[in-house]
């Protein structure tokens, strides 16, 4: 683990902070781009947004709450947008005219309880979104939606599955060590209260990450 970081935090690296290297690393997000997160106050966003700022690339966020605007621009936000005031095409477009370069997409455009119930709704939405957001030669990422061939026609895309391993890691903790990069564990629970911890997650509206404590309970 990078010697900056606790257990507690260094224990989410493996899964969100690899989704969300791999998600940035599949768009446009080099000096001189603009990369739109959407979804970048929770667990796997609050990743992206410093992924693409150590990479150098100018970074729109999502946020809900003044609070959590806050939160993704002490992160490295350049800009943030609050989807709940209008549409996000237009909210992007008022901070980027011209478009972004990359669209990394954590949001679920449909919460169905049933796996695949709503899912061509979902397509259509991320489709819409990208066509809407990016510039000519953008190119888009999602862990939630997806994008299909035929919706996104010639728009670039990449429906991520996450790949931990020793390579993803490595350039992952160089990002931690020489970036900064720090995971936002903003709730921890000791093992005894893992129930509770998985309540917390049920409960939703939490941004950032929940950390289990295997050996000192309570503490990252």
């Amino acid at each position: 683990r990078p010697s900056r970081l606790s257990l507690g935090q260094a224990g989410t690296l493996a899964q969100a902070g690899v989704t969300a290297l791999e998600c940035v690393e599949a768009v446009p997000s080099g000096p001189g781009q603009a990369v739109l997160v959407n979804g970048a106050t929770g667990g796997l966003g609050t990743f992206a947004v410093q992924i693409a700022r150590a990479r150098g690339a100018r970074v729109v966020a999502t946020a809900r709450s003044a609070e959590r605007a806050e939160l993704v621009r002490s992160l490295g936000a350049d800009h943030v947008v609050d989807p709940s005031h209008g549409d996000l095409v237009k909210l992007v477009r008022e901070v980027a005219p011209e478009g972004v370069d990359g669209f990394v997409d954590f949001v679920k455009h449909v919460d169905s309880a049933v796996m695949g119930q709503g899912e061509d709704d979902a397509h259509r939405e991320f489709a819409r979104l990208c066509h809407g957001v990016l510039r000519d030669g953008g190119r888009a990422a999602s862990v939630t939606n997806g994008g299909v061939p035929e919706l996104m026609g010639p728009t670039g895309f990449a429906n991520v599955h996450s790949t931990p391993s020793p390579a993803n890691l490595a350039r992952l903790n160089a990002l931690v060590d020489d970036h900064g990069v720090t995971p936002a564990v903003m709730a921890s629970y000791a093992f005894a209260d893992i129930a509770a911890a998985f309540d917390r997650l049920q409960a939703g509206g939490l941004a950032g990450k929940i950390a289990v404590s295997l050996t000192e309970p309570g503490r990252l």
